[in-house]
């Protein structure tokens, strides 16, 4: 039964993870980098930043109105993922034990994520794992477990997908209850995978695999990374992004049977870079 539970999880984390994104929207804020947050529809100010960080909140009721929880069918144990008030900056605190949940961002309206999409295309974060996963291995579904991730999800394009991949949808439509977003990039603390390189999901080319960080060299530090979405996405998916959905940051660690520990900072969007830019490596 264990293994049937995995196998299903695996199958359908993918969809369900970004059915999640689609269907939990709401009114985001958007901010100048020196100002407090402004309302939802008020004029986008000269330097944009969508918020997503954890200062704002000072209990785990107010991270709720935004951040919440998603567990997976079958999958009875979850990671645990806890609010701590910390200098510099707040942390979401992750434990994995033998567990796979994510934690999904509550999103703007369809208005707002097109601004954001087109004003604000920079994602900037940070984070710090306690180790690598041993036996995570980047592209197969043995090793499909990473100590941090973050998922960044699209709406679907339908001219894009097949007649096979719309009866999919309509399948995963009557289990979920509405239509579900497109692709979806996923950038991930590998342990072996070199950072700036890039591989479909195991289980999906609808999601793809991109390294942040890789190996032991930077464990217990924390690293900030910025990208360029909507570029990141014309080279992975050779097309126009359409609007971001969604965000989700995850450790998991039920297919290895491990353990992992990380902590997920200040995470945004923004019209200019705040950290070093992740770049893909050359062919």
């Amino acid at each position: 039964m264990g293994k049937l539970c995995t196998t299903v999880k695996r199958i359908w984390i993918q969809p369900l993870l970004l059915a999640a994104l689609y269907l939990s929207t709401t009114n985001g804020t958007f901010a100048d980098s020196s100002q407090p947050l402004q309302a939802s529809g008020s004029a986008i100010p000269a330097n944009p930043v969508l918020d997503l960080g954890f200062d704002q909140y000072q209990s785990p009721t107010e991270l709720a109105r935004h951040w919440s929880p998603l567990n997976f069918p079958g999958i009875e144990r979850h990671t645990h993922y806890q609010l701590i008030q910390n200098k510099p900056f707040n942390v979401i605190e992750v434990q994995s034990n033998n567990a796979a949940s994510a934690l999904i961002y509550r999103l703007p309206s369809p208005e707002v994520q097109q601004k954001m999409t087109k004003q604000t295309p920079y994602l900037n974060w940070q984070w710090k794992v306690d180790d690598i996963i041993t036996g995570s291995q980047v592209g197969t579904k043995a090793g499909d477990d990473y100590p941090a991730r973050i998922y960044i999800a699209f709406h679907v394009d339908p001219d894009r997908i097949s007649w096979f991949d719309k009866v999919k949808r309509k399948a995963a439509e009557a289990l979920y209850g509405d239509t579900l977003p497109g692709e979806a990039i996923n950038l991930i603390w590998s342990s072996d995978f070199q950072a700036g390189s890039a591989i479909a999901n195991a289980y999906t080319d609808k999601t793809i695999m991109v390294a942040a960080d890789q190996g032991k060299a930077h464990i217990q530090q924390w690293r900030a990374h910025s990208v360029h979405i909507p570029n990141l996405y014309r080279q992975l998916f050779q097309a126009e992004p359409p609007a971001i959905l969604g965000v989700a940051i995850m450790t998991d660690t039920d297919n290895t049977n491990s353990s992992a520990k990380a902590w997920f900072g200040p995470i945004s969007f923004s019209a200019r870079p705040q950290h070093p830019v992740l770049e893909l490596n050359g062919p």
